[in-house]
């Protein structure tokens, strides 16, 4: 809880309907975001009160949650961008106007963004009834991940404060909440992130690099004196131990200057996919150890084995048991695969 925090959202008062100060740290109004009521222009149902020692925005008809960065600048833009100018200059960074922004190059405007997070809500913290809580926990993610995944109202809209009209204004328009997964390289810094869906009508996965580097995940926590899992998506990685995902696209060239005898890569279990087929012979032909999945195991990934009930030290032994290299892998592949 701050006292810019406070002094902004007074300043932002006239704005809200019904605004009510309770005490020094709560205050009432009507929910800007679903209007509280089209009927009763009296209702006042929005909050902000401190959890945790900060203060944080929730509604109690539309349930829309908030933390006080990200509910200024829902509000007001013009008034947001005061707020960080004021928040910034505090912390010792030199703000530049936005459309200075554009000039920055990516790391310049990460070490802005990345250190706090500010608009955006872990899921450690989030409230336990909150469904993008609710989602992490039925994939069962383990807990000590959940610290660095966050909840995104509107995914499109934040990629856009690290890169300046990355989506257009028509994209804007069809804006939804994501699980937002950073992606950190061996010295801590979001060198990249990805947008997970919570509905399955939507593109499952959005994956946007800040630099020109490989877009891995797990590179922050793996020990690369040990044999790492190579796996495809960032949940999967995260349900093992020493584990990281290359998230899309080609795994050669992402992993080419990682050290080969430490990696082993793990496709999913997708015997009847030409494409998972072909990009697993390229592995092969490149000289990495494999895992290829023994036909008892029925699931399609990772995560879905730990769901099903298999425990991480369970998958780790499958693949390390089913992990082969050169003429054997190719031999096993062809017994494998169903296309």
């Amino acid at each position: 809880m701050t006292y810019l925090e406070i002094k902004y959202i007074n300043l932002l008062s006239n704005r809200l309907r019904n605004f009510k100060q309770k005490s020094n740290s709560v205050f009432n109004f009507s929910c800007p975001i679903c209007l509280d009521s089209e009927t009763n222009t009296h209702k006042a149902r929005g909050y902000i009160y401190p959890v945790e020692g900060k203060l944080k925005f929730k509604c109690h008809n539309c349930g829309y949650p908030a933390s006080i960065p990200w509910f200024i600048k829902q509000v007001d833009e013009r008034l947001y961008m005061e707020f960080r100018r004021e928040q910034l200059l505090e912390e010792g960074h030199h703000f530049k106007e936005p459309e200075e922004e554009v000039k920055f190059d990516k790391v310049d405007r990460l070490k802005i963004f990345d250190h706090r997070f500010d608009t955006l809500q872990r899921i450690s913290t989030i409230d336990v009834d909150h469904y993008a809580r609710e989602y992490v926990a039925n994939r069962l993610i383990p807990k000590e991940r959940w610290s660095d995944l966050y909840y995104c109202p509107e995914f499109y809209a934040y990629a856009n404060l690290l890169i300046p009209h990355k989506f257009s204004e028509k994209a804007l328009k069809f804006d939804k909440p994501r699980l937002f997964i950073p992606f950190r390289d061996n010295h801590k810094n979001m060198v990249a992130f990805q947008g997970r869906a919570f509905v399955p009508d939507e593109v499952k996965y959005i994956t946007i690099s800040l630099n020109d580097n490989p877009t891995l995940y797990g590179m922050d926590r793996v020990d690369m004196s040990k044999d790492v899992f190579n796996l495809e998506g960032p949940i999967d990685a995260m349900c093992l131990n020493n584990a990281i995902a290359t998230a899309g696209g080609d795994i050669v060239s992402k992993v080419k200057d990682l050290p080969k005898d430490k990696l082993i890569i793990v496709y999913d279990n997708e015997p009847r996919s030409p494409q998972t087929v072909k990009k697993m012979l390229k592995v092969i032909e490149y000289g990495f150890r494999i895992c290829i999945w023994p036909d008892s195991f029925n699931f399609k990934d990772v995560n879905e084995a730990i769901m099903k009930g298999l425990k991480s030290e369970q998958i780790e032994n499958i693949i390390k048991i089913n992990t082969f290299k050169g003429i054997y892998a190719k031999l096993r592949l062809n017994q494998w695969k169903k296309c």
